[in-house]
């Protein structure tokens, strides 16, 4: 656990003094995206009033629209797209799945270009995945691990 609280969401957990939440909304909303929908699976309550109370949160729905969707049966990401696609959620093509406890610069913008370029050519890449490169991993003597 990140805090003493187990309760406590990892998204309402500060980083520099500023919450999870509000570093990924403000990724978002900086990359143009328009209507974004956090899936809470559990401590809803918590994440719920949080955005209603923030004030950064507050700054970005002036730009873009924020729903909060409670599921308790989602263990993984699978699980939380499918429901939302059951829903009839998923309305955007394309549209972005990222944890809330995200902190990112990349330019979403032009990964989403791409995407749509690549899926122009070929309508059967449905997915973009964006991944950092951190070297090769070692087990402290250099060497990787077994």
């Amino acid at each position: 656990p990140l805090t003493s609280d187990e309760n406590v969401p990892k998204v309402l957990c500060p980083l520099n003094n500023v919450v999870m939440l509000d570093y990924a909304m403000d990724f978002l909303a900086g990359n143009g995206i328009q209507e974004v929908y956090v899936y809470c699976v559990s401590n809803a309550e918590l994440v719920e009033e949080y955005i209603a109370r923030s004030d950064r949160v507050q700054t970005n729905k002036s730009v873009m629209t924020v729903h909060c969707i409670t599921d308790a049966g989602a263990k993984n990401p699978g699980d939380a797209l499918r429901e939302m696609d059951k829903r009839g959620l998923i309305r955007s093509d394309p549209f972005v799945l990222m944890s809330g406890d995200v902190v990112s610069n990349v330019n979403l913008k032009g990964v989403m270009k791409l995407h749509k370029e690549r899926k122009k050519k070929d309508s059967s890449s449905i997915m973009t995945v964006c991944m950092k490169d951190l070297g090769v991993v070692s087990d402290g003597d250099g060497a990787p691990p077994a």
